[in-house]
């Protein structure tokens, strides 16, 4: 699985940050799933049982007292550790059919505890942290509240389960007790109930804590599917005012998408069918197999009575007869027979034992198929809706293709009557021009005039200054003159 950072995934558009959440659930299902293989899971919980019963039986015989009930993982660590402590002086030879003679299942307890707390912590960290940061919807978040809630109350539960003290029945899920029950042994004591029923249980919550996530992000598509519907108008409308070859290529698109999507909606169609049909199949397997343990459980009591009645008469032969050939014969014939109803018993016994583990593993395999069938209905419930989306998306693009297309007809008529408009206004400007052409001689005409005239009215301005002098000049010279003259007269009127 990838790690997660928040600055990746917040510089990621949408549909990538859904395509890394799909590959980051895939790959925690193939963890899941790589875990353990099906024989061993199906061989498990009675492997385990039989290894933490002999184990005890020894500690029980060498300490001189019973060890106790084996509640909690401390438990398991401390028999093992005794047990390897003891191989150099004991060596027990362990009978186990799908565990390999070098591998403890002990060890292999310890070793599925500590991959389930990884897968916790990177379930928590990779998974659910960017689900609360990217999938979660600001508005309408009633039904997310509800499934993150029981998620988190699921971790709890799977991070309580894995602690060191004594494990809480409590917290195991329902549908884990069927484990315990897929094995019945002679003297068969349920001291170690807790401890085999541990791993089922862990390998139940990881795989619902995943359907979960699953589930929310459905739940997250539907939203993100409504609120492209309600906006679906005011992008059209905008993109109304888009040039017309736009308009093309995001119908061409809008097909390309809307077909995809059909042939999605038909692959689920099928795929839905097929699961529907593998369910079908399933439960009816389901249904012989249960009859097949209710035959094989009265034939087992018969069986156990067939022994114990021909082992009365056998103990009856034995006290009451005599010592003869005949009585000797009798009892030889009972104990064929008692030899045949034990070789009965035991052959019905191990068909029954057979036969509930297959109704367990087809009782799980059908709710997992139930669980598929009901995420595929919802993701076909989604993809009609998104097609559905994608049709009315291209019906508004093709109305307005065709709006926009009346209106370049109409903007064509416009530009023809614009560049008639613009002819005439260009004839009409020539015309201004040589009028302008003209005027501009005569104004230049006119300043050639009126500079004449400023030189000539400048030739007079000087004369009138020149004469204004010489009138100042006259004046006071005849100003002298007239002084003279008195002058002179004064003397001559004194004479007189």
């Amino acid at each position: 699985m990838k790690n997660y950072f928040y600055e990746d995934l917040r510089a990621m558009s949408q549909p990538a940050r859904e395509m890394w959440m799909c590959e980051q659930c895939s790959e925690f299902g193939k963890e899941i799933e790589n875990l353990m293989t099906d024989r061993e899971r199906q061989s498990f919980t009675e492997e385990m049982y039989r290894k933490l019963r002999q184990v005890s039986k020894r500690w029980t015989s060498w300490n001189h007292k019973s060890f106790g009930n084996v509640t909690s993982r401390q438990s398991v660590a401390e028999l093992l550790a005794w047990e390897q402590s003891t191989t150099l002086l004991i060596n027990p030879v362990i009978k186990t059919r799908n565990i390999t003679p070098e591998q403890n299942i002990l060890v292999r307890f310890q070793e599925l505890c500590q991959k389930f707390d990884q897968l916790h912590e990177t379930f928590t960290n990779d998974i659910l942290e960017p689900m609360c940061e990217f999938f979660w919807p600001t508005s309408q978040k009633v039904k997310l509240d509800n499934i993150l809630e029981s998620l988190k109350t699921l971790l709890s539960q799977w991070k309580s389960l894995l602690g060191s003290g004594v494990i809480d029945q409590s917290l195991f899920s329902e549908s884990s007790s069927k484990h315990l029950h897929t094995f019945t042994l002679r003297g068969r004591i349920y001291d170690f109930d807790s401890v085999i029923r541990l791993i089922p249980d862990l390998l139940e919550k990881a795989s619902l804590a995943l359907s979960v996530v699953r589930k929310w992000r459905v739940l997250y598509k539907e939203f993100c599917l409504t609120r492209q519907n309600t906006y679906t108008l005011l992008e059209s409308t905008r993109s109304s005012t888009k040039s017309k070859s736009r308009s093309q290529e995001q119908l061409g698109l809008l097909e390309k998408q809307s077909d995809v999507v059909q042939n999605q909606c038909d692959n689920l169609k099928s795929e839905l069918e097929k699961c529907r049909d593998k369910c079908q199949s399933l439960e009816k397997d389901l249904h012989f197999h249960v009859d097949l343990c209710d035959r094989l459980e009265t034939e087992v009591e018969k069986a156990k009575e067939t022994c114990n009645t021909t082992k009365e008469r056998l103990e009856e032969a034995k006290n009451n007869s005599q010592e003869n050939s005949d009585s000797q014969q009798y009892r030889q014939v009972l104990q064929q027979e008692l030899n045949a109803s034990k070789i009965k018993f035991c052959t019905q016994r191990i068909k029954l034992i057979n036969a509930r583990k297959r109704c367990v593993a087809i009782s799980d395999q059908l709710e997992i198929t139930r669980k598929d069938y009901e995420t595929l209905k919802m993701e076909g419930e989604i993809s009609q809706n998104k097609y559905q989306v994608l049709r009315n998306q291209l019906e508004n693009f093709r109305k307005n293709i065709r709006i926009q297309g009346g209106m370049v007809d109409s903007l064509q008529q416009q530009c023809y009557a614009l560049k008639k408009e613009l002819d005439t206004s260009k004839a009409s400007c020539k015309m201004v021009t040589q009028e302008l052409t003209e005027v501009k001689a005569k104004c230049g005409g006119l300043e050639e005039r009126l500079r004449h005239k400023e030189k000539e009215c400048l030739k007079v301005r000087n004369e009138l200054n020149d004469a204004l002098k010489r009138e100042k000049m006259l004046k006071e010279k005849n100003a002298e003159s007239r002084g003279i003259c008195k002058a002179q007269e004064c003397p001559q009127m004194r004479a007189v």
